[in-house]
């Protein structure tokens, strides 16, 4: 347990530089995210348009796997951007920002697999959730732990 003056209370701004570089990596992969996902609704709305004129059956775009695929990576992240980006932050003030500076770069690690797992199958996609979710248990269990004692 660090001491009573351990986190925002503490020393100085440099020692969150690490969790500043943290956040700034997220909101790249993030906008890289939705970027991709942009784009590839629109190639796959080009190409049903092209289908419809040639008289081949065509789904839906929403259906479309590959759209599927970039719906799902952006809703996931967006569905996990609070939990993960307030933990992140309340842990480095109040706890430290060494662990949460670690904690995040695992979660943004991870969080970059989702789109190329995430075609493939239920168990290999766990391995980009799954972790991302004990990142976020370990900075609110942190965070938690340091509140009660």
């Amino acid at each position: 347990r660090e001491g009573k003056g351990a986190g925002v209370l503490a020393g100085s701004l440099g020692e969150y530089f690490g969790v500043v570089r943290v956040t700034l990596a997220y909101f790249v992969m993030y906008y890289v995210f939705i970027l991709t996902q942009a784009f590839n609704r629109i190639k796959v709305i080009r190409q049903k348009k092209k289908a419809e004129k040639e008289g081949r059956k065509v789904v839906p775009v929403s259906q479309d796997k590959g759209q599927m695929r970039w719906d799902r990576t952006v809703g996931n992240t967006l569905e996990q951007q609070n939990p993960f980006l307030w933990g992140l932050w309340l842990n480095a003030l109040f706890v430290g920002p060494g662990t949460a500076e670690m904690l995040g770069w695992a979660y943004v690690i991870c969080r970059l697999f989702y789109p190329f797992v995430f075609p493939l199958s239920r168990p290999l996609l766990y391995t980009s959730t799954f972790p991302n979710y004990w990142v976020i248990i370990a900075l609110w269990g942190q965070l938690w732990y340091k509140a009660a004692y």
